[in-house]
């Protein structure tokens, strides 16, 4: 560790993360000689080695106060996404700098939102910063998700022909955050969950945020998956039906789920993705299955 460089630290930590190859003695060993090197971390470094430990939920809150403190010697010198991607790594571990957060602040108001993407801009916003940058964020990423709508196709054809694919590879945007997908779920028709639904959820979602599941050893190194939860409680009626379907229950992303009703599409942005692992896709074709047994006349066919 000694002869390594800044760039070198950092670099080892973010290729583990971007692996999802957890080796811990190697991140303890980045953790203890990070924070003496730290003032020589360039912008990406600093953005790097905390999303780095983020990703594995690996709190040492030394490192992180330490990585806050150099970043705002150095705040001119990030990119959108290093702001971004630097303060959501803080609040996932706990760490959150309120210094940094006003520096950040203050760098969201003193740029043009023309230097933002949507993406880095969206994850800002569901940051803790100043009401007034806030506000210019969410001035960005609502024009952006509302013409996203507007863009949406409005037929079965239109969704079979690959239009919604073409809009977001023509969008650009990875992830629209917590209240750009509320704003395109408003838009949409799609209301906000009661607070009674939520307080269920949550007794039943170990924890809301990033949750990391067990390694796994293959070929003899250790790997971590993300998990992503899905509540869902449902009643559907058919005339028929011999009884409702309803209950109430999660789903948790995993191996590959094969469907009879839905096709999984490939996201434009993220090419190594599969949608069938994913937790919203396994709970809807769950719930395509349920509807399918309970009419005996065969449903399924519509």
């Amino acid at each position: 560790m000694q002869q390594m460089s800044a760039q070198d630290l950092s670099s080892s930590a973010w290729s583990c993360a971007q692996l999802a190859f957890i080796n811990v003695p190697l991140m303890g060993a980045v953790a203890a000689a990070a924070p003496q090197r730290v003032q020589q971390f360039a912008a990406q470094d600093l953005s790097n080695t905390a999303w780095s430990f983020a990703y594995f939920l690996l709190p040492n809150a030394p490192l992180m106060f330490a990585i806050a403190a150099a970043s705002m010697e150095i705040i001119k010198d990030f990119q959108p996404q290093n702001l971004a991607t630097t303060a959501w790594a803080l609040e996932q571990l706990d760490c959150e700098d309120h210094p940094l957060l006003h520096a950040v602040s203050a760098e969201v108001m003193r740029r043009g939102m023309d230097e933002f993407d949507v993406t880095p801009a969206a994850l800002l916003l569901d940051r803790r910063l100043s009401a007034s940058s806030r506000e210019r964020l969410k001035s960005l990423v609502f024009s952006v998700a509302d013409r996203f709508v507007e863009a949406m196709p409005d037929s079965l054809e239109s969704w079979q022909s690959g239009k919604y694919q073409q809009t977001v590879s023509d969008t650009g945007v990875e992830n629209f955050g917590v209240e750009g997908g509320q704003q395109i779920f408003s838009r949409l028709g799609i209301l906000s969950p009661e607070p009674d639904f939520l307080l269920r959820a949550q007794g039943h979602i170990p924890h809301l945020g990033r949750m990391v599941a067990e390694s796994y050893c293959l070929e003899g190194s250790d790997f971590v998956r993300q998990r992503v939860v899905t509540y869902v409680e449902f009643e559907f009626m058919g005339s028929g039906f011999w009884t409702p379907v309803r209950g109430a229950t999660c789903f948790e992303n995993g191996r590959s789920y094969s469907s009879r009703w839905l096709s999984a599409v490939q996201p434009p942005l993220c090419p190594f993705a599969d949608r069938t692992t994913c937790s919203e896709f396994r709970m809807l074709s769950s719930l395509c299955d349920m509807i399918s047994r309970a009419d005996p006349r065969g449903a399924t066919d519509a």
